[in-house]
């Protein structure tokens, strides 16, 4: 047995007797080896250079492509490759894809066709001004846009199809683009970043549901949670008021509240009680010192965190109280430290400033007066400086008591 031989019974190859008697040479026999292995390789490959049969429809298509491209060597973006296996599965998936659609789905009646296309035509009317700079004729239409929709019985009938058509969202994107980056400057357009708070928190009112894709949104809101609340005429439309509708009156989400998140307003309400309103001062209206009008609003958003329907909330209660003592400047002049003159001369002290006009309004105080008797308008703009105060110890009050529901604690804290 010849190393030849020994070589195509590695192989696999038969030897043919005629072939053996025909050339029994070294060389003869191994060029004859050779042309066995290429002639046995060749056949091998034939089956693969067939062209793959051509597909039928959107199905193979797509199936084909992307095994097509999973074999190449050349990709190696994993997010294209989950995207690439993700679209895979969907071809096999066809019962998810519709058990998840029907969760979408809704059925009108015909009396609310019109009102839903009208709906339909505002909230397409918005998400095309998203693209376009805004000047006072886009806040306008925005404005109508929001109007319209609010108005839209459609609107209150069907709170679920507002989400899942992701007004909210929109509306958002709305606010974050006027809003900006820059916190401190003025609002560029004050009137239409108030009625989109004024949307969204009718958006949360509708529905628990809604309520919970807006808190999705609470960071952001606390975070501009500055913005408006010195106005009065955007009092009830001011991105604070939206974080607060996220969470009024819903014991899920009101102790679904972290703790950074109410040290971000503690913290907010600290600074109030350190500075006046910038906003204020620009306008004419006497330094006190300190922030009541803002403070108050702060105030006002703690109370919805810790009593929700009816019902002290112990485990807000005891962190919002832990964050207050640790910033006495949270209580204001009258209650802080021991330099307070307390609570009962505070309230004689804003008595007073209400009774004087140069303490309580703005310096221009004849033109203020002669303007409220010719334009009722203008009479949302005053801030009146005794009321702030007294409003901003009211709501301190109203919040320790319910953080501390027994009386006795109550009158503990007022002294």
């Amino acid at each position: 047995m010849d190393i030849v031989f020994v070589l195509l019974c590695c192989l696999g190859i038969p030897m043919e007797e005629d072939e053996e008697e025909r050339d029994t040479s070294i060389k003869g026999r191994l060029l004859m080896l050779v042309n066995k292995i290429k002639s046995q390789s060749y056949k091998a490959q034939e089956p693969k250079e067939k062209k793959q049969a051509a597909p039928s429809n959107l199905k193979e298509l797509i199936s084909q492509t992307m095994v097509s491209w999973a074999q190449e060597c050349h990709i190696q973006d994993p997010k294209l490759v989950r995207k690439m296996f993700s679209l895979l599965r969907r071809q096999y998936d066809s019962v998810g894809e519709l058990l998840r659609a029907m969760r979408k789905t809704y059925t009108i009646s015909a009396t609310s066709v019109q009102d839903t296309i009208n709906l339909l035509a505002s909230l397409g009317q918005i998400r095309s001004l998203l693209s376009v700079r805004m000047g006072k004729e886009e806040e306008k239409l925005m404005i109508d846009g929001l109007s319209n929709i609010m108005n839209n019985k459609v609107f209150y009938q069907h709170p679920n199809l507002m989400r899942i058509l992701g007004m909210h969202e929109t509306v958002m994107e709305v606010m974050v683009n006027v809003l900006g980056g820059d916190k401190s400057q003025e609002i560029a357009f004050p009137k239409m970043v108030a009625s989109c708070c004024r949307f969204l928190c009718y958006f949360c009112r509708i529905s628990r549901q809604n309520q919970k894709a807006m808190f999705d949104h609470l960071s952001y809101l606390l975070e501009n949670s500055s913005v408006g609340l010195a106005s009065p005429a955007m009092r009830g439309s001011t991105p604070l008021d939206v974080a607060a509708s996220s969470v009024m009156d819903n014991n899920g989400l009101a102790l679904a509240l972290e703790e950074p998140d109410l040290d971000k307003v503690v913290t907010y309400l600290a600074g109030c009680g350190l500075q006046s309103c910038p906003m204020l001062l620009a306008k004419g209206y006497p330094d006190i010192g300190w922030n009541p009008i803002e403070g108050e609003r702060y105030l006002s958003f703690l109370r919805f965190a810790v009593f929700v329907n009816g019902e002290s909330v112990e485990e807000n209660s005891s962190v919002v109280v832990k964050l207050l003592i640790r910033r006495p400047e949270c209580f204001g002049p009258a209650l802080r430290g021991e330099g307070g003159n307390g609570l009962l001369a505070a309230m004689k002290e804003a008595i007073k400033i209400s009774e004087t006009p140069a303490l309580d309004l703005p310096g221009s105080v004849h033109r203020v007066s002669s303007d409220l008797s010719a334009d009722g308008d203008d009479e949302e703009e005053v801030v009146h400086m005794g009321n702030a105060i007294m409003s901003f110890y009211s709501a301190l009050i109203d919040l320790l008591g319910r953080c501390a529901p027994e009386m006795h604690v109550c009158i503990f804290w007022m002294l």
